[in-house]
């Protein structure tokens, strides 16, 4: 229960955040299901939602971290990795919460893991 809650938590720090990133887009976007979809343990459903929200959004942080959990959480390990280096790329630096999120705990015994937090740790926020 106490994972549940936290990933319901980020979840909706996570949305409130793509909602603030897509109206200072264009004003109208509406927030992703994608979210909700993972919190029910939809993983395919999220997947297509995530991907439709990087579609939507290709320069949102937000909306990478979101696709890179949901491909750790279906075992896509390696595509998970690209979606967070990309998150990494657009500004993401919260290398403290990475590390304790329970949706990369299949992915954090990994070297490239390991390296994308090095790196939000060393390098600052663009």
């Amino acid at each position: 229960k106490l994972i549940k809650f936290q990933l319901l938590s980020r979840l909706l720090n996570l949305q409130e955040e793509q909602q603030e990133e897509a109206k200072a887009k264009d004003g109208k976007k509406e927030p992703k299901k994608s979210d909700a979809e993972l919190l029910a343990g939809r993983i395919d459903a999220a997947l297509h939602s995530c991907r439709t929200a990087v579609a939507e959004a290709p320069d949102s942080a937000t909306a990478h971290y979101i696709l890179a959990g949901a491909l750790a959480l279906s075992g896509r390990s390696e595509e998970a990795l690209t979606a967070l280096e990309r998150d990494f790329e657009l500004g993401d630096r919260d290398a403290d919460y990475l590390e304790r999120d329970d949706w990369f705990r299949s992915l954090r015994s990994s070297a490239r893991f390991r390296r994308i937090v090095q790196r939000m740790r060393a390098e600052p926020q663009p």
